[in-house]
């Protein structure tokens, strides 16, 4: 089988090149000296070629173009470890674009450690509570990053790290959606809580769904994409039915049109009850 023939785009540096591959994608090729006296439209030497990372969107590699000139490449090979173990371990691709966010954050939080400012995530403990799978990835990429940079991060560090993962997970909407995605699913869970004064127990399997409902409306009204499935049917049922969880679920929703400038649907309301009446019930059992 004949090898594919590449041509620089652009020399990052002697081990690093930008070129496309047959299929017009924009890729990054990596070897010792690959790019050493090379310029544009030169054939790259196969044999020198040590990995090869295909970008499948044009602007993520304009990007982590002029990134890459200013940090160097070992955060770019520590950002793929990391994307690799994550996808592993959540079975699911993350978007590319956190090659560019990731590299960028980890950069400055190691420049940022060497200074001696270490910043807190207001944040922290809701992204440990509520993405667990993301959180635990994260502590690993910290260790990752303190062995490989020589760097010693503290485990704060982590709830930042786990920000990039989720939003990845999101196809790489402005990180600021998952923030405020979490300060929603925060303040719904603050209502229930204060409302029926309850403990959640986290390691049930009604307050997972509770949470993964919360995850998948808050990412909704956030992206402004279209509501679930209809259900407004159920609304005077469990209006009837689930009086005091209904209750409840209509101080969300004057909580979230106050602060969001939303109004939920129906079919939302629905959901909200009826997974407000699970946790309750439980709660009542104990």
């Amino acid at each position: 089988m004949e090898q594919e023939c590449f041509h620089v785009k652009k020399v990052l540096n002697n081990n690093v090149i930008f070129s496309k591959n047959q299929e017009g994608q924009d890729i990054i090729l990596t070897g010792l000296g690959l790019g050493f006296q090379k310029r544009k439209g030169d054939p790259v030497e196969a044999e020198k070629i040590e990995r090869i990372f295909i970008l499948k969107e044009e602007a993520t590699g304009n990007r982590l173009s002029e990134l890459l000139k200013q940090i160097p490449i070992d955060y770019f090979y520590l950002a793929d470890q990391i994307k690799q173990h994550a996808e592993q371990k959540l079975s699911k691709e993350l978007n590319q674009n956190i090659y560019v966010t990731l590299c960028d954050h980890m950069y400055y939080a190691v420049e940022r450690f060497k200074q001696g400012l270490l910043f807190q995530n207001q944040l922290m403990w809701e992204i440990k509570r509520f993405y667990p799978k993301e959180y635990q990835i994260a502590l690993e990429a910290i260790k990752l990053m303190n062995s490989t940079l020589n760097v010693k991060l503290p485990e704060d560090e982590a709830s930042f790290v786990a920000l990039h993962i989720i939003n990845a997970e999101l196809n790489g909407h402005e990180i600021q959606s998952v923030i405020d995605m979490t300060r929603l699913i925060k303040g719904i869970c603050s209502i229930v809580q204060y409302e029926f004064k309850i403990d959640f127990d986290e390691n049930s399997l009604n307050y997972t769904r509770f949470i993964l409902h919360l995850k998948f409306f808050s990412q909704r009204l956030m992206m402004n994409e279209p509501p679930a499935e209809e259900a407004s049917f159920l609304y005077p049922q469990v209006q009837e039915n689930m009086p005091e969880a209904f209750q409840c679920s209509r101080k969300i929703a004057l909580y979230i049109q106050k602060s969001y400038n939303y109004t939920i649907t129906k079919s939302e309301q629905v959901y909200l009850t009826i997974h407000i009446e699970r946790l309750l019930s439980e709660s009542r059992k104990l």
